[in-house]
């Protein structure tokens, strides 16, 4: 629908900068963002950037066009950054109360935090929503190697942890596969469009599959 505006909401705390030299999660989401900006604006939809860390990082206002496309997509490639820090739920709240206007909200994260469902919930009952969660594979398959310095981007601290204690990696593996699951569950609930996508993957035919069975419903 052209008449509704859509906006990225990308996530750019420190927890997406997890993955391998060639590809980490925050280069998946701003792919991903670049990728459907460029097809929103050629649809000639308003198209708008939310990036939030525990903070606003960068707001873009909807705007339709070519300079409206560069300058959304010089937003989604910005490297500054105010904070390292992840806060969803005050990312979805800020959100409720800058968009009036019912829209399709467009969300790019891990999903790598907790007591954001409220206003998501509440961001699905205003809005069209597409929850698009990253992940990549050494989240949930960190190998035996005894005791290693973990460091917390988000923190700033460096802990020392026994990942050959008592099953530590596959109970890391069920805690994210758990907390995944249970992040689709509750988008199937609130009738919020969902796609899981691992930093391995190609990202044209699972957002092909997602937009196809958005048409048909």
């Amino acid at each position: 629908d052209k008449d509704q505006s859509v906006y990225f909401l990308l996530d750019v705390s420190g927890s997406q900068d997890i993955g391998s030299k060639e590809r980490k999660k925050i280069d998946l989401g701003r792919e991903i963002a670049g990728v459907l900006t460029l097809a929103a604006i050629h649809e000639g939809s308003q198209t708008g950037l939310i990036s939030y860390s525990d903070t606003k990082e960068k707001i873009i206002l909807p705007g339709k066009g070519s300079r409206q496309a560069v300058k959304i997509i010089k937003g989604i490639f910005s490297e500054e950054k105010k904070s390292q820090r992840t806060d969803l739920k005050g990312m979805f709240s800020f959100c409720l109360n800058l968009i009036k206007k019912r829209s399709i909200l467009i969300v790019i994260s891990d999903f790598i935090d907790t007591e954001y469902e409220r206003p998501l919930k509440a961001l699905a009952t205003k809005h069209d929503l597409i929850v698009l969660q990253l992940t990549d594979p050494i989240e949930s398959a960190l190998p035996s190697l005894g005791i290693i310095p973990v460091y917390d981007k988000e923190g700033g601290k460096t802990t020392w942890v026994n990942t050959a204690f008592g099953g530590f990696s596959r109970k890391i593996s069920s805690s994210f596969g758990t907390e995944r699951q249970h992040l689709k569950e509750f988008c199937k609930k609130n009738q919020i469009n969902y796609l899981q996508i691992d930093t391995r993957q190609d990202i044209v035919l699972p957002l092909m599959e997602l937009f196809k069975l958005r048409n048909k419903t």
